[in-house]
């Protein structure tokens, strides 16, 4: 019993240790680090009918995987749009790549400043 309490005792002053070293580091303490992609600050963001990339402020690589997480969540015949200031194509690559031929694409807007495309997840054939 004495050990248990010893290495309990020793856990908890590493935690605390590693959350001041965190919070020191950051400002903003563990949060802070967590994987963008997963925060849950940004996923209120990708819900409803539109999603747009440029409010997530992630970098690409993460808005694109924040895009799929919620596309994947879209049921058969579901529509979402999503925008961008920068051009879609590589949503789209990672998209057919990852789950070929279940989704619809049709571009609303062709860029240059704005990039908007109608995604619809298709019904299973």
């Amino acid at each position: 019993m004495e050990l248990l309490d010893d290495l309990e005792e020793l856990l908890e002053e590493h935690m605390h240790t590693e959350q001041a070293v965190l919070c020191s580091a950051t400002g903003e303490g563990v949060e802070s680090l967590r994987r963008p992609f997963r925060c849950h600050q940004w996923f209120p963001l990708t819900e409803g009918t539109a999603l747009d990339l440029d409010l997530l402020l992630l970098p690409r690589a993460f808005g694109h995987r924040a895009a799929v997480e919620r596309l994947s969540r879209l049921r058969p015949g579901e529509t979402v749009v999503v925008r961008s200031g920068r051009e879609l194509g590589g949503l789209w690559n990672l998209l057919s790549r990852g789950q070929p031929g279940e989704f619809g694409w049709v571009y609303l807007d062709e860029g240059p400043s704005q990039w908007q495309a109608e995604i619809t997840r298709r019904p299973p054939e």
